[in-house]
């Protein structure tokens, strides 16, 4: 009502009467009206772009929460697997050095009961280099160690365990994730070889 004595005072001034003045005050009282409609309504979509503002913002944050959590969880994991394939390849290493002790014992023995010439090639340990990552190629690598085997006239059955004694690096590793089963078959241990280092049977 204060608005409209207002606008009625005002027009009074102008000289404004009868149809004029109530058109005048009705205009203005609306135009305040819409004013005022105009102002809530911005208000009302500033709090609502703030409101969205701050949810977006404890998203990204959860997001960011989540990924940390996630890059931690799968450090965690990464270290935890990397753990075991030492220990796998440190306990490999033990086994290679208890076969070549026994390995050693038995020859001395054989030696020690019958002539150096009756003692079997195949229980020579092998007298190659080992393999290096990075260095030799395992096809290659494969190739003149079963030659090698087969000159010495070594028996299929023991080649596996031969090779493994000369394996380092990601080979060793191959050969630890076998089982004890297919580590004493050459030609699983030479296939999930070569499935490691990338080769194809066609070459």
């Amino acid at each position: 009502m204060a608005t409209t004595d207002k606008w009625i005072e005002t027009a009074n001034r102008l000289g404004y009467t009868g149809d004029e003045l109530r058109e005048f005050v009705n205009k203005q009282v609306e135009a305040e009206r819409a004013e005022r409609i105009e102002v809530r309504e911005a208000k009302k979509c500033e709090d609502e772009m703030e409101a969205k503002k701050r949810t977006d913002e404890m998203e990204a944050k959860k997001r960011t929460d989540e990924m940390e959590a996630k890059k931690r969880t799968d450090e965690m994991e990464a270290k935890k697997a990397e753990m075991e394939e030492r220990r796998q390849i440190r306990q490999h290493e033990l086994d290679l050095k208890r076969i070549e002790l026994e390995d050693r014992q038995r020859r001395e023995e054989t030696i020690s009961t019958a002539s150096v010439g009756s003692v079997g090639s195949a229980s020579k340990w092998p007298e190659l280099p080992k393999f290096i990552d990075g260095m030799d190629e395992m096809d290659g690598y494969l190739l003149r160690f079963e030659r090698y085997a087969e000159n010495s006239g070594w028996e299929k059955n023991q080649w596996a365990t031969w090779l493994s004694a000369l394996l380092t690096g990601k080979a060793l590793g191959v050969f630890s994730r076998l089982s004890a089963e297919e580590g004493k078959d050459y030609e699983v241990l030479k296939r999930a070889l070569r499935e490691r280092y990338g080769l194809r049977e066609d070459g």
